[in-house]
C-alpha cells in the first residue's frame, strides 16, 4: 500500500530550522505536504542547525493513502469543483487536510464556499502530479452529491460491520477507504441538508454532508458502483442531531488527555461548539507549559480552519481567543523551575567530568576574537537580523524603501554616503500594490537604468501570523534565490490582519514569527510601519516591536523631508538625511492626462556626506542633555530655553565664558539637523533626536 508520510515526524533535532510561534515547522511537515524526497525539504529550508528549537522526540508520525485516480467515479470526474490538499499541522497534533487552488503555481488556499479557487478533475490530478500535495478533494455545492464519512471504522484494513452496515442501509453503492486508511467514506444523491451533521451513532463518528464542504477522494474502492438515491438520509442527519442536543454542553470530554485534545479540536473544527472548548484547549496548553503567544497564534489557526460558517458568532469566539489565554495563564501557568532537578548530581560527579551541555562559557579574549557586524549597508543595516523603517503617512516612506532596496539589489557603492553591499532584495508589496507598478517605471524613468532581476516583488497577501503563510513566504523567496538577503515587507501593519498591535502577545506572536521568516531565509527582514497618533512616540504599537529590532530608521516631516537612524546596535543614531519626492511623468490616462508618481532623491545636505556623517562632539553632548532634560518632564516633549542652555553648557568641555555662547550655537545646529524645533516659547522634541 503506498502512503504519503505525514506532517508530524521529526527525525532529529538537527533537522528543525524553526519554531514558529503559531505552529512548529520541520522537514515531516514538508514530506507530508507532498516532496518527493527528503532532500527537497533540505534544499528549500537550508542546512542549518536548529535555531534554538525544541524538538520533540519520538512524535507520532501520520500516513495518508495516495490517490488511485483510475477508480474515482465519474460522477465525481466531470464536476468543475475539484482541489489539492495538503496535511498541515503542528508536531505531536493530528494534521488539518488544508485545500489549495489547483489552478496556480503558486500556493493559494481553496475555499468551498469560492468557485474561483476550484478547478477541473483535469487541474487538480496536474497540480498533484506535480508534486507539493497530499491530495485531491471535491467540494460540494447543493447539486444533489452528498457524502457520508464514518471515521475510525477500519480494523486491521478491514471496514467495522455496524460501518458497512449503515452504509447498506443508506443504499451508498460507491464507498472508499478514507485517506488516513481508517474510516471510511461515501457519495450518492440525496435531498440537501440546511447545514453539515457530524456526531456519533451507535457508537460510531458519522458525518453527512450536501454543501459548502470539500470531501478528500482517494480511489481506493470497496464498492464501486454508481451514485444511488440514498434512503434516509434527511433522517438520519436529524437522528444525529437529536442524539447531540439530548447531552449537555458537549465539550466536556472524557479518557486520556489524548482524547481529550482531540474531542475538542474536533468540536472546534466541526464549527459544532467554540467557547468552552478553546477555554478547555488554552488551559491545556498552558499548562504544559507552552507559550501564551503560542497558544493564541495556534487556537487561531485552529478556528481559521474551522469547517463552521465564519459568521459572526465565529468572530466574536476569534475575538475572546486572548481573553481566554489571558485566563488561562492565570489559572494554569507553571511558575516555578525545578531547581531541585537542574542541580541533581549526574552520573558522571564522582568522577569530576564535566557534563554535556549545548551552552559554551567564553573568556573575555575569546569574546573579543568574535566576528564583528557584517553590514548591508555600512553603519545602517547589518547582513543579518531584523529592522524597521516607519514614518507618518504621507511622508515617502515607501518611496525610500523603494529607492533603498532598488540600491541594495544593484549594488551601487554608496546610498546617502555609505558603504553598500550586494545581495538579492524579495519585496513584499502589501500597500499601495496598485501603485508600485507606476513607481518602478518612475524610478527607472529618473535614474535612466533598468532595475536589477536580483529585486524580485510579491503582491499577493498573507498573514504573518499564520505559521503556514510564513513557511510557504520563506520557500517561495529562496525558490526564487532570495536566500541570505533582504526582505521587505511594507506594510507590517496589512502583513499581520486582525492582530492588536498595542497587545503584548499579538506583538510577541508578530516578532517571533519575524525572526522566524529571517531564520528560514537568512539576512535581513526590513518592517515598513506607521508612527502613531503621536509622531514624536516614533513607531505605532507596543514597545517590544522597538526593542527587538536590530535597526530602526525614522522618516521625519516637517522643514522638508529626511530620516534619521533612530536606533542602531554597535553604531550611531540621530545623524539626519534630507531627501524630497521627485514627481515623474509614467503615461497618460485615456483622457490624456499625465499619469504621474514619485521617486526619493537625496538632497545632500553636508551633514549627510561621506565624510561628515556623524555628530560632532559638542553636538553628540547637547544631544544626550536635551534627551535628559525632555526625559524628565512628564510630557517629554517641551523644555525652557534657559534650562536647555545652562544644562548643556554645564555640560560642554569649552571655557567657562564661551560656554553658553557655545551652547546655544549647538542647540541651534540640532535644530537645523530636524532634531528639535525651536518655537516662540519652548524647545520641542522631535523623533530624530532619538530616546
Amino acid at each position: 500500500m503506498q502512503v504519503i508520510p505525514g506532517s508530524v515526524h521529526i527525525p532529529n533535532a538537527s533537522q528543525v530550522l524553526a519554531h514558529l510561534t503559531s505552529k512548529q515547522i520541520d522537514l515531516g511537515s514538508i514530506w507530508g505536504q507532498g516532496m518527493s524526497k527528503k532532500s527537497d525539504a533540505s534544499d528549500v529550508l537550508g542546512n542549518s542547525p536548529s535555531h534554538g528549537v525544541i524538538a520533540r522526540e519520538q512524535a507520532p508520525r501520520y500516513q495518508f493513502l495516495a490517490p488511485q485516480f483510475d477508480n474515482l467515479p465519474e460522477e465525481l470526474k466531470k464536476q468543475p469543483r475539484w482541489v489539492v490538499w495538503r496535511a498541515e499541522g503542528g508536531a505531536g497534533l493530528k494534521p488539518t487536510k488544508v485545500p489549495y487552488d489547483p489552478t496556480l503555481s503558486t500556493y493559494r488556499r481553496a475555499s468551498s464556499i469560492d468557485p474561483q479557487t476550484w478547478g477541473t478533475y483535469e487541474q487538480a490530478v496536474a497540480a498533484y502530479m506535480e508534486g507539493g500535495y497530499t491530495g485531491v478533494a471535491i467540494v460540494l455545492d447543493g447539486d444533489g452529491i452528498v457524502g457520508i464519512d464514518i471515521d475510525h471504522c477500519m480494523i486491521d484494513d478491514e471496514p467495522s460491520l455496524p460501518a458497512m452496515s449503515l452504509m447498506h442501509k443508506l443504499g451508498v453503492e460507491y464507498i472508499e477507504v478514507s485517506p488516513s486508511g481508517t474510516g471510511l467514506r461515501g457519495f450518492g444523491y440525496a435531498e440537501q441538508l440546511q447545514k453539515g451533521v457530524s456526531g456519533n451513532l451507535d457508537g460510531l463518528k458519522v458525518e453527512l454532508y450536501s454543501n459548502k464542504r470539500y470531501l478528500t477522494i482517494t480511489g481506493r474502492v470497496l464498492k464501486s458502483g454508481p451514485f444511488a438515491r440514498l434512503n434516509g438520509f434527511t433522517d438520519l442527519a436529524n437522528t444525529i442531531n437529536a442524539n447531540k442536543v439530548s447531552k449537555p454542553a458537549g465539550v466536556t470530554a472524557t479518557g486520556t488527555q489524548e482524547e481529550r485534545l482531540a474531542d475538542w479540536m474536533g468540536q472546534v473544527f466541526s464549527g459544532d461548539f467554540y467557547h468552552d472548548s478553546l477555554r478547555n484547549l488554552a488551559g491545556s496548553f498552558i499548562a504544559s507549559g507552552m507559550q501564551p503567544g503560542a497558544v493564541v497564534s495556534s487556537l487561531r489557526g485552529l478556528m481559521h480552519s474551522s469547517r463552521g460558517r465564519h459568521d459572526d458568532r465565529w468572530k466574536a469566539r476569534m475575538s475572546e481567543i486572548p481573553k481566554l489565554v489571558d485566563s488561562a495563564v492565570k489559572k494554569f501557568s507553571p511558575e516555578v523551575v525545578d531547581h531541585s532537578r537542574l542541580l541533581r548530581p549526574t552520573a558522571n560527579a564522582a568522577n569530576d567530568s564535566e557534563p554535556t551541555t549545548r551552552f559554551k562559557v567564553l573568556t573575555a579574549e575569546q569574546m573579543a576574537q568574535a566576528e564583528f557586524i557584517k553590514w548591508t549597508i555600512r553603519g545602517l543595516l547589518p547582513q543579518i537580523g531584523l529592522a524597521a523603517l516607519f514614518g507618518p503617512s504621507g511622508s515617502g516612506k515607501s518611496f525610500l524603501t523603494l529607492d533603498l532596496s532598488v540600491s541594495i539589489a544593484s549594488g551601487v557603492p554608496e546610498w546617502y554616503g555609505m558603504r553598500v553591499t550586494q545581495c538579492p532584495v524579495t519585496y513584499c508589496v502589501l500597500e499601495g500594490e496598485g501603485g508600485m507598478g507606476k513607481r518602478v517605471v518612475a524610478w527607472e524613468k529618473y535614474r535612466g537604468q533598468k532595475m536589477p532581476d536580483t529585486l524580485r516583488f510579491i503582491a499577493q497577501q498573507f498573514d504573518l501570523t499564520v505559521a503556514t503563510d510564513v513557511e510557504e513566504l520563506a520557500i517561495a523567496i529562496r525558490s526564487a534565490g532570495g536566500a541570505n538577503g533582504l526582505i521587505v515587507l511594507d506594510t507590517l501593519n496589512r502583513a499581520t490582519p486582525g492582530s492588536d498591535e498595542n497587545s503584548s502577545k499579538d506583538m510577541g506572536v508578530i516578532i517571533a514569527n519575524t525572526k522566524a521568516l529571517q531564520q528560514l531565509t537568512g539576512g535581513m527582514v526590513l518592517l515598513v510601519h506607521h508612527t502613531g497618533k503621536d509622531e514624536s512616540k516614533g513607531m505605532r504599537g507596543h514597545s517590544s516591536l522597538f526593542a527587538a529590532m536590530d535597526c530602526v530608521i525614522g522618516v521625519v516631516t516637517g522643514k522638508g523631508l529626511s530620516w534619521t537612524v533612530a536606533k542602531s546596535k554597535d553604531d550611531v543614531t540621530g545623524t539626519l538625511h534630507g531627501f524630497r519626492l521627485e514627481q515623474v511623468v509614467v503615461g497618460e490616462d485615456e483622457d490624456g492626462s499625465d499619469i504621474t508618481s514619485c521617486v526619493a532623491v537625496s538632497t545632500a545636505p553636508a551633514f549627510a556626506q561621506c565624510g561628515s556623517k556623524k555628530l560632532g562632539q559638542n553636538q553628540q553632548i547637547a544631544r544626550d542633555v536635551l534627551c535628559d532634560l525632555f526625559n524628565c518632564n512628564p510630557d517629554g516633549l517641551l523644555i525652557t530655553y534657559g534650562a536647555a542652555y545652562d544644562a548643556v553648557a554645564d555640560a560642554m568641555d569649552v571655557e567657562p565664558k564661551r560656554k553658553r555662547e557655545r551652547a546655544k550655537k549647538t542647540i541651534a545646529t540640532l535644530a537645523r539637523y530636524g532634531m528639535i524645533e525651536m518655537t516662540d516659547t519652548h524647545i520641542k522634541r522631535l523623533p530624530a533626536l532619538g530616546d
